[in-house]
């Protein structure tokens, strides 16, 4: 082998190691970019049980990085909602709350990261209704609703020709 072909096969080799090293221990956040060890959550549960431990969840998985499928989710919302597996302030068997109108249940549909729900609550129980449902969205502390704030930008509550916006912020959204 010739000398000047020393420096080329060293640089090679260092090169082939931090591609190993990178593919073995790579960061989350260059697993999810590069889809190297990574989970995709799209069931409203994993989403949850993500949510409620995720160093458990990764290693449950045997993954790095975790990537959302924001739009399966959303969809998995209105559905819970519209089956009655998202409602009425008693915890269900799968832990999830929601409180629903006194006169009736709650509908539910999306229109991008919005989520509209609507009820046939008359004006005073529809006051009473949207402000628990406010005070649920935009607590800080963490509780069965937490998730919403990541996957919507915004609630539209509905009822008898009344409309009440809800904006929601998260440092992580779930776009």
């Amino acid at each position: 082998m010739k000398r000047q072909h020393l420096p080329l096969l060293l640089i090679a080799g260092l090169a082939a190691m931090a591609v190993v090293m990178s593919l073995v221990w790579c960061p989350p956040a260059a697993c999810r970019v590069l889809h190297i060890q990574t989970y995709t959550i799209s069931s409203l549960d994993e989403y949850r049980q993500f949510l409620r431990d995720e160093a458990a969840f990764t290693a449950l998985h045997h993954v790095r990085a975790v990537r959302m499928n924001c739009s399966d989710l959303r969809e998995a919302v209105v559905t819970a909602l519209n089956t009655n597996r998202l409602m009425s302030g008693a915890s269900k068997p799968n832990g999830i709350t929601f409180e629903s109108a006194p006169s009736g249940p709650v509908q539910a549909w999306q229109q991008g990261r919005l989520l509209h729900l609507s009820t046939s609550a008359h004006h005073q129980e529809f006051d009473s209704w949207a402000m628990r449902v406010r005070e649920r969205l935009t607590d800080r502390i963490p509780h069965d609703l937490s998730f919403l704030t990541r996957l919507f930008g915004g609630v539209v509550l509905h009822a008898q020709k009344r409309t009440l916006p809800i904006v929601l912020f998260s440092d992580q959204p779930c776009d």
